[in-house]
């Protein structure tokens, strides 16, 4: 880890190293995910993906970043609510293109992301559990 810890010196919001992903990330815990998926990929990808995907990431990945403010507002859960309905919305059509033999595309999890906004107004932000 020290080794990938010099040729990523540079450091997060919390003071923790960035791991190089290709070597550690069978190593990486929770919060080392989110922060490629929240602050690495949208930089990243924005050059590798076609526009539409990206701007599908990113209503996805704004959702995420709300989801786990310290302190959540009834208007930024509606946010929640719509910023993954319409990620949802784009993923049935650029994804799934409500074709049978895509339907493997529609995992029960890309369905439960339309319950996160319900769970945040009854449990409050992702850090509470």
């Amino acid at each position: 880890m020290s080794r990938s810890k010099a040729t990523f010196a540079t450091s997060l919001r919390n003071g923790e190293s960035i791991c190089r992903i290709t070597c550690w990330y069978h190593q990486y815990k929770a919060i080392e995910w989110k922060n490629w998926a929240v602050i690495f990929l949208p930089i990243y990808l924005k050059a590798h993906l076609p526009k539409e995907f990206y701007e599908m990431y990113m209503k996805f990945i704004r959702a995420i970043q709300l989801s786990c403010s310290t302190l959540l507002l009834p208007q930024e859960i509606d946010l929640v609510r719509n910023l993954l309905a319409d990620f949802f919305s784009d993923y049935e059509c650029i994804v799934y293109q409500y074709k049978y033999n895509r339907l493997s595309a529609m995992r029960p999890s890309i369905h439960q992301l339309l319950h996160i906004a319900d769970s945040l107004k009854w449990a409050g932000p992702l850090r509470a559990y």
